[in-house]
């Protein structure tokens, strides 16, 4: 269960000399969503381009080589985020990223 404290977007590093007005405009914009442990927060090669802020829980940014093997390169924790290369260029997802505890997240579509 969420706290009301997960629903804000105050600690999230990539704002964090932004003012809290502009903050509140954010997570008004943002789609909140709850994964849970092993779930697929955004998939390789997913056509969405919104910006995630991972507000709880922790998550792990994967891609598979040709081989088919696959290679975690990245772990993210509450207050970070991830999905800005889709929101610059507009291309597909360059990863997948999978929860690997419950976790929130706050997605910001492109405009």
């Amino acid at each position: 269960m969420e706290s009301a404290e997960a629903r804000s977007l105050a600690h999230c590093l990539a704002l964090k000399d932004i003012q809290g007005q502009t903050i509140a405009g954010v997570e008004a914009a943002s789609t909140w969503m709850s994964f849970t442990v092993g779930e697929h927060i955004c998939t390789k090669g997913d056509e969405n381009t919104d910006f995630i802020f991972l507000v709880d829980g922790s998550a792990r940014v994967l891609t598979q080589t040709t081989l088919g093997q696959e290679i975690a390169f990245a772990d993210v924790e509450a207050g970070g985020h991830f999905g800005e290369l889709s929101l610059l260029d507009g291309g597909p997802r360059s990863a997948t990223v999978v929860a690997v505890a419950d976790s929130v997240v706050a997605t910001v579509p492109a405009p």
